[in-house]
């Protein structure tokens, strides 16, 4: 994990001097997602959804990232390629993601693109069995807006 909650001494009526954030490692994040998509039943056909940003090519870096853990955990992984935030058309990775038989998508992405790319996956049809995305529920808020109806 990259930090621990730490708080100074002190009141939480008056509040604090400092405050430490929790934020989880990638290998954490791999490691949770695959132990929830091992209790689907699926073909462990994943497609990624990865930003040109540094948290999405961190995610589909080929040493440190989705794809080796993946390999080695007996899931294919297809990656279409980065795209830029706030990406109007998904339809490029939707395909690559049906071709493939994704039945799994992950990415790490902010709430507009999530949003994006549930709906226009909704009206392409395709509708796989597992969604994890980070980043796109940072905030609460978030969800309302990205979250498809």
């Amino acid at each position: 994990m990259a930090a621990l909650v730490l708080r100074a001494q002190g009141d939480p009526k008056k509040g604090f001097n400092f405050t430490y954030h929790f934020f989880w490692g990638l290998e954490d994040v791999i490691g949770v997602y695959t132990a929830m998509w091992q209790s689907v039943q699926t073909n462990k056909s994943v497609g990624g959804l990865f930003p040109n940003d540094g948290d999405g090519n961190a995610w589909g870096d080929t040493k440190v990232g989705f794809p080796p853990a993946l390999s080695q955990k007996g899931f294919a992984l297809r990656d279409p390629g980065r795209f830029q935030s706030m990406t109007q058309d998904f339809s490029a990775q939707i395909a690559a993601f049906r071709q493939a038989g994704a039945q799994i998508v992950t990415g790490v992405v902010i709430p507009p693109d999530a949003r994006n790319f549930l709906v226009q996956a909704r009206q392409q049809g395709f509708r796989p069995k597992v969604i994890s995305i980070g980043k796109a529920l940072l905030f609460p808020g978030a969800s309302k807006r990205w979250a498809p109806r």
